[in-house]
């Protein structure tokens, strides 16, 4: 598991929302208030496996909203932050 509580809310706020996108049987999450990206992965359907990783600076609510995929490229897409978030998926 990775560094970061995966409590979904803190404070009454939502850690990872607005979207994400799947890489195979695996979902990247878009972080929103968390400083980590969520990885959800499903290749054992029965036992599915949570974890986090990454480092995103800032304290902004609303960091990133939606994800696109190409290649083994995940770009999430700024809403607060000032830049664009980019991660290989493999």
């Amino acid at each position: 598991m990775g560094h970061e509580d995966l409590t979904i809310k803190e404070h009454g706020i939502t850690k990872w929302a607005y979207g994400g996108v799947l890489a195979g049987n695996i979902i990247f999450a878009a972080p929103a208030s968390a400083n980590t990206v969520l990885k959800i992965d499903t290749t054992n359907h029965g036992d599915v496996r949570v974890s986090t990783f990454g480092n995103i600076e800032g304290n902004e609510m609303n960091k990133f909203r939606d994800a696109v995929m190409t290649g083994s490229c995940i770009y999430f897409v700024p809403a607060e932050a000032n830049k664009v978030l980019n991660i290989n998926s493999h």
